[in-house]
């Protein structure tokens, strides 16, 4: 078979989906006032840059055990992040259950045999980190 390389076509039909939906629910509901819609926005846009990375780097030749292990321990920088720059603080079970899904995919991907002798490109590498 052919290898897939129009990752932006499945983003555009993604976000074309979720506005339709959200457009529907908006009509059906009605609009929320006072919300921030420059943030809502923003973050928006951030999650549609990241499902695009992913993708890109799926395509780029990333192994997908790589991009499992990557997206799923996204959460520790932003803990660290938050921690010594919003001055967060976090329970011990948030610590716990962010190493448990972070360990346990560890624990998956090695069982799996990590991608199974597949490499992964630095173009891919630099998308996921782009994620």
């Amino acid at each position: 078979g052919k290898k897939f390389t129009s990752v932006w076509f499945l983003q555009l039909i993604d976000a074309m989906a979720n506005v339709i939906i959200g457009g529907l629910g908006r009509h059906f509901q009605g609009s929320t006032p006072g919300l921030p819609q420059a943030l809502l926005g923003a973050s928006g846009l951030g999650q549609v840059l990241s499902k695009y990375c992913l993708s890109a780097s799926l395509a780029a030749g990333l192994s997908f055990p790589v991009a499992t292990l990557a997206k799923s321990a996204k959460m520790v920088p932003v803990m660290i992040g938050s921690l010594l720059l919003g001055n967060a603080t976090f329970t011990v079970r948030q610590v716990s259950q962010a190493a448990a899904i972070v360990g346990g995919t560890s624990i998956v991907t090695l069982s799996e045999g990590g991608g199974k002798g597949q490499g992964s490109s630095a173009k891919g590498l630099a998308l996921i980190f782009a994620a």
